[in-house]
């Protein structure tokens, strides 16, 4: 469907949906989000254009330090946060882990205070598929961020094409993600995102 040619669609649409508006306007809302994947930092990078300002919004970590952990490299993006891939070095121990902070042009007062209840809510997750909050602290320049266990994977959606799962295993991996959310779901705060032993999740 989403393959479509834009003058195709429609009467696409018409045929499978028939006189169900509802399921019409469901169809095309979805249509219209698959066509504007981007995260809110390319927004905000947009927005920040348009004031005159400069665009940052992935600036290059590598190398820098966040209390006693050093950034290797990063390893994810999303709308809420970039996540980099950290080693401890101050010699206490050893332990790799895995850093979330706001990009760039996303540190507006509300989505700093809504990173900091996410970091929160983290803190009060304990379960076996839920990434632990190892730590967290503020940047020079302000920002929030979160030291959380590093989860050596694929994410889930590379995991199901790279690896081809039978539809048992598929089941089995959903089980365990549906039961990391439905103990989330209650705490204060309402669902994060899951990771498990096969994949990390999502930024």
């Amino acid at each position: 469907m989403a393959e479509l040619p834009a003058e195709q669609r429609s009467a696409f649409l018409t045929a499978a949906c028939g006189d169900n508006v509802a399921r019409r306007q469901r169809v095309e809302r979805l249509l219209a989000a698959d066509s504007h994947p981007s995260p809110d930092w390319e927004f905000a990078a947009v927005e920040a254009f348009a004031r005159g300002g400069p665009i940052d919004p992935l600036p290059d970590y590598t190398a820098r330090s966040f209390g006693p952990y050093r950034v290797l490299d990063r390893i994810g993006t999303g709308g809420m946060g970039v996540v980099y891939k950290a080693v401890r070095e101050d010699n206490e121990y050893q332990q790799t882990v895995a850093i979330k902070l706001l990009p760039g042009g996303l540190d507006t007062p509300d989505r700093v205070e809504r990173f900091r209840h996410e970091r929160q809510i983290l803190a009060n997750l304990v379960h076996p598929h839920i990434a632990r909050l190892l730590d967290g602290g503020t940047t020079a320049e302000g920002l929030p961020y979160l030291v959380l266990d590093f989860v050596e994977g694929l994410a889930l959606d590379l995991f199901v094409q790279q690896k081809n799962p039978s539809l048992t295993e598929k089941l089995r991996l959903f089980r365990r993600i549906a039961d990391a959310v439905q103990f989330a779901h209650p705490q204060p705060g309402g669902a994060l995102r899951s990771q498990t032993g096969e994949y990390s999740g999502g930024v």
